[in-house]
């Protein structure tokens, strides 16, 4: 196969965050085979892994399938990332809040509040929605949002509280810097992976995607969620509305 299409589907966390920095090492690799994005929610790629409209595709193992094979890719946990003046955050020391000195909310703290989410045919969004109803959080109000960045920084400017991955602080805008808390109750992790059909016999190609996809994720910095001193780098930042400013 030194010619031909490789299609991919992704939901918007791959295709912003992984992908930029997986497709062009295979293209050095593969410079003839073109790649073909289809972007959609996790839990509508089965059918079109199942009829071959797609030949794989970053998906979760949230709900797993048993017409589908996952090859793993990572697993991160489920944080929660909310407005730095949040009432129910008054009164407490955030100096030195990062991924490495996590906040911890007792669930009943974060009842009547408002959240921006995911809507729960999304993969993600029905992994989040379980795990709300599992511990007895009940919003105020929930403003469904197309995307996880969408959500996280909608949070962080104070829309609301989100739950996402640690992945997420690569969305970060400088002086818009949310508090990053975890449930005291119990530790979810959502473990992502790339799926195919059960009936699909990989391509030595398609064995290589995947291989460089594990080789990234691994190895890559931008990949991996911020340092501490990257984050408290980030709050000393003034906010620029049309920046972006990218750790290497």
């Amino acid at each position: 196969m030194k010619r031909g299409t490789l299609k991919i589907g992704t939901n918007y966390a791959a295709s912003a965050l992984w992908l930029p920095h997986i497709l062009p090492v295979f293209h050095r690799e593969y410079p003839n085979i073109s790649i073909s994005l289809e972007q959609q929610n996790s839990l509508l790629f089965e059918r079109d892994l199942i009829k071959s409209n797609i030949d794989m595709a970053f998906t979760t193992q949230s709900a797993s399938s048993a017409n589908l094979i996952y090859e793993y890719l990572s697993s991160a946990r489920i944080l929660l990332f909310i407005p730095a003046n949040h009432p129910i955050l008054w009164g407490t020391n955030l100096s030195n809040n990062s991924i490495d000195n996590i906040l911890t909310i007792p669930p009943e703290a974060l009842n009547n509040q408002d959240f921006v989410l995911l809507h729960p045919t999304d993969g993600f969004g029905a992994t989040v929605s379980a795990l709300m109803e599992c511990s007895g959080i009940h919003p105020a109000n929930v403003m469904y949002a197309p995307n996880i960045v969408a959500c996280y920084r909608m949070a962080a400017s104070g829309m609301g509280i989100t739950f996402a991955t640690p992945y997420a602080t690569r969305y970060t805008l400088p002086g818009i810097v949310p508090i990053i808390a975890e449930l005291s109750t119990q530790t979810v992790y959502e473990h992502n992976a790339i799926a195919y059909s059960c009936k699909k016999s990989l391509s030595s190609i398609e064995e290589r995607f995947i291989a460089i996809t594990k080789s990234k994720l691994l190895d890559a910095p931008l990949l991996q969620p911020l340092s501490s001193p990257q984050w408290a780098k980030l709050k000393t930042l003034p906010h620029d509305s049309s920046g972006y400013y990218e750790f290497v």
